[in-house]
């Protein structure tokens, strides 16, 4: 008898053979969708004039993450708690993992080195904040309001504060990094963000993350 997958509240189950096709295209759909998202990203990074480190670190990395958000909640409305936490935290893991091949990908210098920005910086250090307020609140007195605890609540200020910082620190930078000849430089294209009006690219954007929250759904 084959295998069957059996949803907590979707109704009948599905054999594993089309769980696996449904698994293998949405991720198949995600990697062609994130390439997509990437150039139209870097469009609207020069056209808004927010710059690819904000606009990347904020929008860009909302977007992206659409996949991995729909997943953990879904698998948390379904009762998984286990799978939405593993979900979120291996997603993590796996990106700051797949750094290395991106610093593979690019041959001149360090990665870091090239993307060397007040923003990157800020928003690299956001992400550690976010990450030890979690494994502080696993060691702290267990305590909840209406089953949430505190730090959920204090994750989402810690992220909408630093992601405020981020556009402020564009305009009013505490500090600036060391240029060197392998600096890239956040040179606007002038040209490539023309190819559409702005409105046209914010729904091609807007288009591509919801087809990402799709796949996160049928993942």
């Amino acid at each position: 008898m084959p295998f069957r997958v059996r949803f907590a509240r979707r109704g009948p189950s599905i054999p594993l053979e089309i769980a696996i096709a449904v698994l293998i295209a949405a991720a198949g759909v995600v990697t062609l969708a994130g390439v997509a998202i990437t150039g139209e990203a870097d469009r609207l990074a020069d056209r808004t004039g927010l710059g690819e480190a904000v606009f990347g670190g904020v929008l860009l990395g909302a977007s992206t993450s659409l996949s991995g958000i729909v997943t953990s909640l879904t698998a948390a409305a379904d009762g998984y708690a286990s799978l939405a936490v593993s979900n979120a935290v291996g997603g993590i893991a796996a990106q700051t993992a797949f750094l290395v091949i991106a610093d593979l990908i690019y041959r001149r210098v360090n990665l870091e080195h090239a993307a060397a920005d007040a923003n990157n910086m800020l928003m690299a250090a956001m992400l550690v904040l976010l990450m030890s307020l979690p494994l502080a609140a696993y060691f702290a007195p267990e305590y909840a309001i209406f089953g949430i605890h505190p730090v959920s609540l204090i994750l989402f200020a810690v992220y909408f504060w630093g992601t405020r910082q981020a556009v402020e620190l564009r305009n009013r930078p505490m500090w600036r990094p060391r240029q060197t000849d392998e600096t890239r430089e956040d040179a606007p294209d002038k040209e490539e963000s023309q190819i559409h009006s702005l409105p046209v690219m914010i729904a091609i954007f807007a288009g591509l993350s919801l087809v990402l929250a799709a796949c996160g759904y049928a993942i």
